[in-house]
């Protein structure tokens, strides 16, 4: 069946048309289920790019046996991300080490063919006759060279001019016999997909490679691969490390901003606990003066009664131990509210 032909009858009957009635789930397909293409969501499939060609090859040794489902849908779904939540995935990063590969794959083909090319015009394969032939002139060439250089020596201008014009005659008919020789056709590689041209192609032949599939597919993955390069997409599971500064700083703000938060709360708790503290010592100080007035009132009215009645001196007397009993209270008095100022303050 055509992948055409599957393809309609996806669409028509879904994507679990072989499965029986009683084990379908009717689940819409997601761009992250194991049987879609990730490198066609990403921009190409190369299996796709080169089937039924012969770079078709070339992925085959990388991918092996490849049924992976290209949906044009879940392509446009994987588009509509944001690149931050496709860093998280690693697909881009995937293919651009695939596609890295199979350049690298191409390009060492192409140094082979032209290696090869080059090896066979520096040294052509001739017949055993026409080397012979060649080896004859070559000979000839080089007597006259000689001549000429005796008659020089001997001062015979007139032979010696004679001679040079036979030596050009000579190079002349080794010259042309030397390109009779040569192959009509010359081969050429295509620094793009690899393929051998033909000195003798004709302009349509030309165009037609130029447009077609095997060319038009490795150019497709070459500049595919120079814009994965520029994005240096991330592998999966490291996408906390590529988020920007801008993010990471914002994190630290808002965290800064929490932890002070905190802590204003409990500076605040902590004052609240320090006046109720200080609230709560002044009640029972109060309290304590208001237990203490009664008393000194009581034992002041007898003292007074008795004070009366008794002489100026011994008055002299209570009046002093009554100044000493106000000191006691009043050091009392203070003491306690040193007391609650340092509970307080703790």
């Amino acid at each position: 069946m055509s992948d055409a032909m599957r393809a309609m009858l996806e669409e028509l009957m879904g994507p679990e048309r072989d499965v029986p009635h009683h084990l379908r789930t009717n689940r819409k397909r997601q761009f992250s289920d194991p049987e879609v293409c990730k490198y066609y969501l990403c921009g190409l499939s190369p299996h796709m790019l080169f089937k039924n060609t012969k770079s078709a090859d070339d992925v085959y040794r990388v991918l092996g046996d490849y049924d992976k489902v290209c949906d044009d849908e879940l392509r446009a779904s994987w588009d509509a991300l944001p690149q931050e939540e496709k860093n998280g995935y690693g697909y881009e990063y995937d293919l651009w080490q695939l596609l890295e590969q199979l350049v690298r794959e191409c390009d060492k083909r192409i140094s082979r063919g032209n290696e090869r090319i080059n090896r066979d015009l520096d040294h052509p394969i001739f017949s055993s006759e026409d080397a012979s032939k060649l080896e004859t002139y070559k000979a000839h060439v080089k007597e006259l060279t000689q001549a000429i250089e005796d008659a020089s020596e001997m001062g015979d201008v007139d032979t010696a001019q004679e001679v040079m014009t036979k030596l050009e005659m000579a190079k002349s008919v080794q010259d042309t016999f030397e390109k009779s020789m040569q192959p009509e056709k010359t081969l050429s590689v295509c620094p793009i997909s690899g393929v051998y041209m033909s000195s003798t192609d004709n302009e349509q032949r030309q165009t037609d490679h130029v447009s077609g599939k095997q060319f038009m597919g490795w150019k497709n993955i070459r500049e595919k691969l120079q814009v994965l390069q520029e994005l240096n997409p991330p592998p999966k599971g490291s996408y906390r490390s590529t988020r920007t500064d801008d993010s990471r700083d914002r994190d630290r703000d808002r965290e800064r901003e929490k932890e002070s938060s905190r802590h204003r709360d409990r500076e605040r708790d902590r004052d609240g606990d320090r006046n109720k503290d200080r609230d709560s010592g002044r009640d029972r100080d109060r309290e304590r003066d208001r237990e203490r007035e009664p008393r000194r009132d009581r034992d002041r009215e007898p003292r007074e009664r008795e004070r009366d009645r008794e002489p100026a001196d011994r008055r002299d007397r209570d009046r002093d131990r009554a100044d000493r009993d106000r000191d006691h209270d009043r050091r009392d008095r203070h003491r306690d509210d040193r007391d609650n100022r340092d509970r307080g303050r703790y």
